[in-house]
């Protein structure tokens, strides 16, 4: 082995090897008994609280042009949300997949040698079920 080519090996080793010499923190330990015997938040829907926020002067008072600017991202992401609501398939698409396939070709080669090695198309099998 040429010694460039046992570089690139041991390389990659030792960042491993000193990568695992990493302590991690003890997260278990900072969780209160009272806190992990807590039942857990109810879930409430949102202008509620955002309305008693408001009342109580929770909110932060924007000037006219940061308001004007969180209204402009907020229609912005408004109207991006509206247009991944549409259908995925689009309505020729999906007439023609109710339609159906074809199955006149089949019809025409019906009992026809498919080639050397396979038997000839059988009508009755298309139509069987696959179980």
């Amino acid at each position: 082995m040429t010694p460039l080519f046992r570089l690139a090996l041991l390389l990659p080793a030792a960042a491993l090897a000193l990568a695992a010499c990493a302590e991690f923190p003890e997260l278990d330990g900072r969780v209160t008994p009272a806190a992990a015997a807590a039942p857990y938040p109810d879930l409430v829907p949102l202008p509620p609280l955002l309305a008693a926020a408001d009342a109580l002067g929770a909110a932060p008072d924007l000037s006219a042009p940061a308001r004007a600017a969180a209204d402009t991202r907020a229609a912005e992401l408004r109207a991006r949300a509206a247009a991944l609501r549409p259908p995925v398939v689009d309505p020729d698409a999906r007439a023609r997949l109710a339609a159906g396939v074809d199955t006149s070709a089949l019809d025409a080669v019906a009992g026809q040698s498919l080639g050397p090695d396979l038997p000839a198309a059988d009508p009755a099998a298309r139509d069987a079920p696959l179980n």
